[in-house]
């Protein structure tokens, strides 16, 4: 069971991302200044996390302001940890 959870800043080159229960798979919602470039590989990125932690019923709203693989990926981390009941 996961809980709403935010991690994250509206700063420039970093991300917020906020996570609550979904009960139909992943909904993954991303607002981002390179969202037509970069759409795939953000995606990807927290896939790849969901998938760690093996979560599939989810939803995801990313606030993206060009934040770096590394920063998405450690955001999402935080978000779930602080979720996970």
């Amino acid at each position: 069971m996961i809980k709403n959870s935010v991690a994250g800043t509206l700063e420039s080159n970093d991300v917020m991302i906020e996570i609550m229960a979904h009960d139909q798979g992943r909904l993954i919602e991303l607002d981002s200044p390179v969202k037509d470039m970069f759409e795939n590989d953000i995606l990807k990125v927290i896939n790849d996390v969901l998938d760690e932690f093996k979560i599939d019923d989810i939803r995801v709203v990313i606030k993206d302001q060009g934040a770096l693989d590394y920063a998405l990926a450690a955001r999402l981390r935080t978000a779930l940890k602080r979720g996970m009941l």
